[in-house]
């Protein structure tokens, strides 16, 4: 039996072309083109009132930071948001590595910055912290939640509705 060079190396050419061809997205291919929403399963916060929510690796995570006007020391302080606003700060960012241990810090980390940046351009929910406690540090002591739904980058990415937490209301780097 005579074999013939060109049909036995067709199905290995097409394997490599097909694996070619495969989605090498860092995000699981959850980014704009995939349709599916991004899932944000880790929070945190610092400041005035500034949360973010990142994916389980951090590679993809947002931020939202809002001036509270007043902080109440009896009532939470309650700031809407309605984005796209200019009195919010609201993006995207993706990285190549774990971009968590980069927010709420002054000791950056140059490999874990992000490779994008994207303003959100649509979500609404709020901002909520807890009163202010007059008799202590207020490091540690003030919670600040966030919750938006309907989040839509300006890429087209989708992000799942957020519920951000963190105690650290009220602690600033350095």
């Amino acid at each position: 039996m005579r074999c013939r060079p060109a049909l036995v190396l067709l199905p290995l050419t097409l394997v490599v072309a097909l694996a070619a061809c495969g989605s090498d997205d860092d995000d699981g291919g959850a980014g704009p083109t995939s349709g599916e929403p991004i899932e944000l399963t880790r929070s945190g916060g610092c400041g005035d009132a500034y949360l973010w929510a990142a994916t389980e690796d951090g590679m993809v995570a947002v931020t939202v930071a809002v001036e509270v006007p007043r902080h109440s020391t009896r009532d939470d302080t309650v700031v809407e948001v309605d984005l796209p606003d200019p009195d919010v700060e609201a993006h995207l960012l993706r990285g190549d590595r774990d971009l968590t241990g980069n927010l709420c810090t002054d000791a950056i980390d140059g490999n874990a910055e992000p490779t994008s940046t994207v303003p959100l351009t649509a979500g609404t929910g709020e901002v909520v912290t807890t009163p202010v406690p007059t008799d202590v540090d207020l490091c540690g002591e003030v919670e600040g939640r966030l919750e938006l739904e309907g989040v839509e980058a300006e890429d087209g990415t989708r992000i799942a509705d957020i519920s951000a937490r963190t105690d650290d209301i009220g602690c600033y780097a350095g």
